[in-house]
Order: C-alpha cells, then sequence, then structure tokens
C-alpha cells in the first residue's frame, strides 16, 4: 500500500504524528506551496493521482494531515478485497449519508469485523482506492466562476464522485469511522466548518 497525505500550513505536529502512526506504509507527503487553499485543492489531488499511478503499488491511501487513530487493520482488510475491481472507500464517517445527489445501493455491502461497508455513492476526496480507479479518473480545474460563494467546497468530491458515477465505481461509506477526524479549525473551510463541522462518529 501507498499513502499520500496532504500538508497544510501550521500542521506540522499533525502531520509529524499521522507519518508516525503510518509506520510501515510509504508516504509521500504534498506540501507544495503553489497548491495551498480550496481553490488549489484540485491540484493536489491531481498531483497524487499522478504519483500514485507512477508507483509500483495497486493500493493507495489518500488522507488529509488532520486525521489519527487509524483503524489499519480494517483499512489494509478492505484494499485486500479489492485487488481486481475498481473502488473508493472513504475512511471518515461524519453523519453524512448522502453528498450530491447520491443514493445508497443497499445491495452492495460488505462487512469487516463490526464494521458495516455500505456503497452511499459518493466520495468527498479521503479515503482508500486503487490504480484501477485513478486510472478511469482526472481531476481538473473547477470552471471558471465556480468559487462564487465563500462557504463553496473546492469542488474535488464532488469531480471525483460525478466521475466515478458514470463509471459505475462504488463508493463505500463504513458505518464507523477508520479513523478521528475532530472540530479543530479547518485550513480549507474556516468559517463553514464551525456551522457545520465534518466530526467523525
Amino acid at each position: 500500500m501507498k499513502a499520500v497525505v496532504f500538508s497544510s500550513p501550521g500542521r506540522e505536529q499533525m502531520l509529524e504524528n499521522l507519518i508516525n502512526e503510518l509506520n510501515g506504509i510509504d508516504v509521500f507527503t504534498i506540501d507544495s506551496k503553489e497548491t495551498f487553499g480550496k481553490e488549489k485543492f484540485w491540484m493536489r489531488w491531481e498531483i497524487a493521482r499522478q504519483y500514485l499511478l507512477s508507483t509500483n503499488e495497486d493500493n493507495y491511501l489518500i488522507l488529509p494531515d488532520d486525521v489519527h487513530n487509524l483503524n489499519l487493520d480494517v483499512i489494509k482488510k478492505v484494499s485486500e478485497r479489492f485487488t481486481d475491481a475498481p473502488f473508493a472507500c472513504s475512511i471518515i464517517y461524519d453523519g453524512r449519508n448522502s453528498c450530491w445527489g447520491a443514493q445508497k445501493r443497499l445491495n452492495n455491502t460488505f462487512k469487516i469485523d463490526d464494521i458495516n461497508f455500505t456503497d452511499f455513492g459518493f466520495f468527498d476526496c479521503g479515503g482508500l482506492t486503487n490504480r484501477r480507479t485513478l486510472e478511469q479518473i482526472v481531476v481538473k480545474k473547477p470552471h471558471e466562476g465556480y468559487f462564487d460563494r465563500p462557504n463553496k467546497s473546492s469542488g474535488v468530491g464532488m469531480q471525483l464522485t460525478s466521475q466515478m458515477r458514470r463509471k459505475r465505481i462504488p463508493m463505500y461509506l463504513p458505518s464507523k469511522s477508520l479513523c478521528y477526524h475532530g472540530n479543530h479549525e479547518s485550513v480549507m473551510h474556516p468559517i463553514e466548518r464551525k456551522i457545520h463541522p465534518l466530526i467523525s462518529k
């Protein structure tokens, strides 16, 4: 497995703690200043996609730097389940069961240990995927005028979700988070996340 971590300014300790926690997994950090900010987040994801496809690995873990307490045992079991088929699986469950008009596919579920995984039809940027998935998608700059409101998201999750839906790639959510994401200040959405925090459950 290969991991990519998106690093943000002022989170050096979070990044160090996460890399230590990922001990045994090869980690590539994206911390280029030219990719900072939500309007440039698409660049980070496309850099990650191209980098991962240039490696010899087939299974990938893509993370922000502000998570910890990863359930690496279950994460590895999920990756091992999808050796020949494209997929994406969020590792954070924050209570959302729908996003960007997603509809869950109750006939597409599986269970590992005490955690149920259901195809809810959306993927919000962070989690597990593999080579067969990343070969079928590309992340592009949002169209001119996309950022017309301060609470607008980066558009990356919507892009990823739309492409995977068109290609009928399953996008799973765990019934219990495979890591912890708290209510610390958001770098990308500082105002929006105070109103609508995304805290793992």
